[in-house]
């Protein structure tokens, strides 16, 4: 798609990246779909569908979030989804429009 911005020591794999988003630098994006305008910065996203204008930085990690609405936004450290995040099993996640995980979520 046209704009797109993969930047050095990103992983991406089995994924859609639509127009205008940025992956890296050292990103990981594995079965995901990130809507247009998204951006991921040193985070790590798997089984997730982001809408437009989504952002994950440093070092976040989201598993199994379903956000179509888009303006997601995960701060730094936040562990969101599925049951890699230390808590009990929660499996998918889903988010409406403009949800905001904040440090260490």
């Amino acid at each position: 798609q046209g704009g797109v911005e993969i930047l050095t020591g990103s992983d991406i794999c089995d994924s859609l990246v639509m127009e205008g988003a940025s992956v890296g630098p050292h990103s990981k994006i594995g079965s995901s779909v990130l809507g247009p305008d998204c951006h991921v910065s040193s985070g790590e996203i798997t089984c997730c569908l982001l809408g437009e204008m989504s952002a994950a930085h440093h070092q976040s990690l989201l598993i199994s979030v379903y956000a179509p609405a888009g303006r997601t936004n995960v701060g730094h450290g936040a562990d969101v989804g599925s049951n890699h995040t230390g808590r009990a099993a929660d499996q998918e996640c889903v988010a409406g429009e403009g949800t905001f995980w904040g440090l260490g979520c």
